[in-house]
């Protein structure tokens, strides 16, 4: 049986503060065991088709209705020095093995570097068994990685062609997101590197969108706002209301005060209203709510937004109709 607690120890040995506790009662090995769980659940279970040579370049993402389009994402390859070190932790055979590996890792990438980030997201892309997967958790509280490097250094990989390594990556940034069954993702880590892509004319990338909209699209919408600096008081209640009543009408679904297939008038008409907004990011708030809750469908709104002119847009709508085709062949 593999002992959770030799590699979560690790955190608290050598020049580590004594263990203590957060709010709310972990203590920080705990919390990073919870985060390789995270990375665990996300790519344990792609690890057979990850290529052990790393990603590839990513193909060009479809252009959005941004001047500029995205990079694509880098090449990520397994660097082999890297990836040893990192397999020397995972596999040290006692604690005083994992001791010393964990020190040469930290002499070679103090500060860790963005490329480092990834190589231990390369890692656990390709894990195999609860130690493996739990290793780079263990290392990101060694080197004391901080979440706006982790942000900075993750984006480009949620364009990634290879899913194993788009999942390591979400699993990563879930942490960062403090996202639990009782409270709504905190998206504060990204708001200055999406703003920073809008004030130079850039586009954000498709990626980080996706991975955004697909966790609370509600909190995504909000977060494209604010990056996008607006001032007007009125365009900003009328997205705050609409998200309101929106997020209220899952929140009554979810509460047995809306049965799961009933939508009020209201809300009906807030969606139709985000629908035809002119911000491409406001229509994919409300194609995402209807690929997410078949309630959301109606009859017309996908079709039109299928034909949108925002590539992002258009997917989305087109997994809503997906989405309502089968739910119809299943009533």
């Amino acid at each position: 049986m593999i002992q959770l607690g030799t590699i979560g120890d690790e955190w608290r040995r050598d020049r580590r503060p004594p263990a203590r506790t957060s709010r709310a009662g972990l203590t920080w090995a705990g919390r990073g065991a919870l985060v390789a769980l995270a990375i665990l659940a996300g790519a344990a279970a792609l690890a057979q088709t990850v290529d052990p040579a790393g990603v590839q370049p990513a193909k060009p993402a479809p252009g959005q209705s941004d001047p500029k389009s995205p990079a694509a994402a880098p090449s990520i390859r397994a660097d082999a020095a890297t990836q040893s070190l990192i397999a020397a932790v995972a596999d040290a055979p006692d604690d005083d093995s994992r001791r010393l590996a964990l020190e040469r890792i930290e002499s070679a990438h103090t500060p860790p570097s963005d490329d480092m980030i990834r190589q231990l997201v390369v890692f656990a892309a390709g894990a195999k068994g609860t130690r493996a997967a739990m290793t780079p958790a263990v290392i990101f509280r060694r080197l004391d990685v901080t979440e706006e490097a982790r942000v900075r250094a993750l984006i480009p990989l949620l364009d990634s062609p290879d899913a194993a390594i788009v999942s390591a990556a979400r699993g990563v940034l879930s942490g960062v997101e403090r996202r639990s069954a009782s409270r709504r993702a905190d998206f504060a880590a990204y708001l200055e590197p999406i703003a920073e892509r809008v004030r130079s004319g850039g586009a954000v990338p498709d990626g980080l969108v996706r991975h955004l909209y697909e966790v609370d699209a509600g909190a995504a919408m909000l977060l494209m706002m604010r990056a996008h600096q607006w001032r007007e008081p009125a365009a900003i209640r009328e997205l705050l209301w609409a998200e309101h009543v929106l997020s209220g009408t899952l929140w009554k679904q979810q509460h047995g005060f809306l049965r799961p297939d009933e939508v009020e008038d209201a809300a009906m008409v807030e969606l139709r209203r985000m629908a035809a907004h002119g911000e491409w990011w406001v229509r994919l708030y409300a194609s995402e709510l209807m690929r997410a809750h078949r309630a959301f469908v109606q009859a017309d709104l996908p079709g039109a937004l299928a034909a949108d002119a925002n590539a992002l847009v258009r997917e989305s709508a087109a997994a809503a109709l997906q989405t309502n085709a089968a739910g119809r062949s299943r009533d």
